[in-house]
């Protein structure tokens, strides 16, 4: 154990001279290269998009490229933040004020953290973007989302919050190793009693509110293709409409809701059979009690095609829509990096079918309680989902464009426990082509579907009335404190050279 030890400290203290006693900027390619590893590694689901079939036929090779090039820009551009991060600690950091450099680490990696959830917006950008900090893929907070005691603190300070510990931590853990003194063992056992304090702050702040909602989840296994066979399209709509009916009859002594999975087109569907009066009925018939079945489809509005989710009262019809408004480049738009080559190339795209992005509220009132709705993507934006005040969250999710990826399924609900941590809201999760689930308010899976096949999920969730810290001030606590302690790193800096200057 002890000659572990001393190797290991010796590579400690050879990264300590071979990046911070140099004026060379080798951490920039350190980090850029752990960028490299993590977020290819992360971003590889990309390639089961494959073969496109939500695009115009196309020559095998292009479709290749059509994924690598996305693949790898994304991959290098995310890792250039890693890179800058280390980069900007060598610049920043004052050897002769080490006990400050965890702390000027965690701040500036939770502003790198915030400044890439912008870039994948900016460098996919196309007629149907939005610009903000939604893009938090590969965040190392979701890495956290097993150890709930750890993952319940998002409801104080989000994810950045977690990243800013996460490398504080790490980084007093370090420079004690290295340098052994007593000031970072003081540090390191301050960072891990925040854990804990910060779960005592949001202990029990929110009410319940009574009763318990029941609700069902039909979880459909339908792939998405430019030209569905007639077949496949008619079976998905007997079993959607099996399970409808069962859902409806286990709700008959009980208003609930219903939801159906992304890009299910069930209404849509029902009125080729039937004609407005007929559809109506069909819906009032469906139980005695009152529900509220929350649909999605692709819609032609106007010139534009919209993915919206249509909120239908069995006794009053439909009573609301949303429109999706975080749009995913490249399968609901595509961005100019790709429109433009492929238009100088006249690959024709003509039967590609872009989205508008919405512009309404995504909170659905249900009698006396509110629903949050996030429709896939969504539910990457932090932002998006603590808006407003609201009682539960609905996410509706498809993985049909990816054939059903495991990887970007364990991602997806990595953040779905994140945005109900840190609203402390039950959150329910209806997904074609991967599995269901329900998720309570401190991030625990409490029910899930068998596999990722059609499947009814049934269960109850628990309003909760109020708001969390996070859902009222959002990241800014964190990012205020982050830029004082990067302002406070650089003027020592500044102080230490200009007293060094002097006294030469």
């Amino acid at each position: 154990m002890g000659k572990i030890s001393g190797i290991v400290n010796k590579l400690a203290r050879l990264v300590w001279k071979l990046n911070f006693q140099t004026k060379k900027p080798q951490w920039f390619w350190l980090g850029f290269a752990m960028g490299v590893i993590y977020f290819g590694y992360g971003l590889f689901w990309m390639w089961s998009a494959y073969p496109l079939n939500f695009l115009a036929p196309m020559f095998w090779l292009w479709k290749i490229l059509l994924i690598f090039f996305p693949f790898a820009l994304t991959t290098l551009g995310f890792a250039c933040f890693w890179g800058g991060f280390l980069w900007l600690i060598q610049k920043i950091k004052n050897n002769r004020h080490a006990y400050f450099i965890p702390f000027l680490a965690g701040g500036l990696f939770a502003v790198i953290e915030y400044l890439r959830s912008y870039f994948l917006g900016i460098l996919w950008w196309g007629s149907g973007s939005l610009f903000g900090p939604h893009w938090t893929f590969g965040n190392p907070a979701y890495l956290f989302s097993g150890l709930r005691p750890i993952y319940k603190t998002l409801s104080v300070w989000g994810i950045y919050g977690l990243d800013f510990w996460v490398v504080l931590t790490a980084t007093t853990l370090l420079l004690f190793l290295l340098l052994r003194r007593k000031i970072f063992l003081a540090e390191l056992a301050i960072a891990l009693a925040i854990i804990p304090a910060l779960n005592l702050i949001q202990k029990e702040e929110l009410n319940k509110s009574t009763p318990r909602i029941p609700v069902s989840i039909i979880q459909t296994k339908y792939l998405t293709k430019l030209f569905p066979e007639t077949e496949e399209t008619l079976d998905h709509f007997r079993q959607e409409l099996i399970m409808l009916k069962e859902a409806a009859k286990n709700m008959a002594e009980k208003d609930g809701i219903i939801i159906f999975a992304e890009g299910a087109d069930f209404s849509k569907s029902l009125s080729f059979f039937l004609d407005p009066v007929s559809v109506k009925n069909f819906f009032t018939g469906l139980s005695k009690k009152e529900l509220l079945i929350i649909d999605s489809d692709k819609l032609q509005e106007s010139d534009n095609s919209k993915l919206k989710t249509i909120f239908i009262n069995s006794k009053k019809g439909v009573i609301g829509s949303y429109d999706k408004t975080l749009l995913m480049p490249g399968t609901e738009f595509l961005p100019y990096l790709i429109k433009w080559p492929l238009f100088a190339l006249k690959q024709k795209l003509a039967i590609y079918r872009e989205f508008a992005k919405g512009d309404g509220s995504n909170i659905l009132r249900y009698g006396n309680l509110w629903a949050k709705i996030l429709i896939c993507s969504d539910t990457l934006s932090p932002n998006l989902a603590r808006k407003g005040n609201f009682d539960f969250i609905i996410v509706q999710n498809g993985f049909g464009v990816l054939g059903g990826s495991r990887q970007l399924a364990n991602q997806m609900m990595a953040m779905a426990k994140a945005r109900a941590v840190e609203n402390s809201k039950d959150l329910i999760f209806a997904s074609n082509f991967g599995r269901s689930y329900l998720i309570n308010s401190s991030g625990k899976v409490i029910k899930m579907a068998d596999d990722t096949g059609y499947e009814m999920l049934t269960g109850e969730i628990v309003p909760l009335t109020g708001q969390t810290w996070y859902n009222k001030f959002g990241d800014w606590p964190v990012l205020v404190l982050s830029f004082l302690l990067i302002l406070s790193a650089i003027l020592k800096n500044f102080w230490s050279r200009s007293q060094k200057t002097n006294a030469d």
